[in-house]
């Protein structure tokens, strides 16, 4: 069996909200997205991203 990350909608509103000061669910999110990514890419083990955009 093979292990990968798959990361799905990384949203750019999140991290505008920690850019700009202000709560939202995990502020520490982009951090923990990194050092996985990190791990994965060392380790090499697949990473696959989906952003999903969305217009307000």
């Amino acid at each position: 069996m093979t292990t990968a990350l798959i990361i799905i909608d990384m949203q750019m509103l999140m991290q505008e909200r920690i850019s700009n000061g202000r709560d939202c669910v995990n502020r520490h999110a982009p951090e923990n997205i990194d050092a996985l990514l990190t791990a994965f890419r060392a380790a090499g083990k697949p990473v696959s991203k989906r952003l999903i955009h969305t217009v307000y």
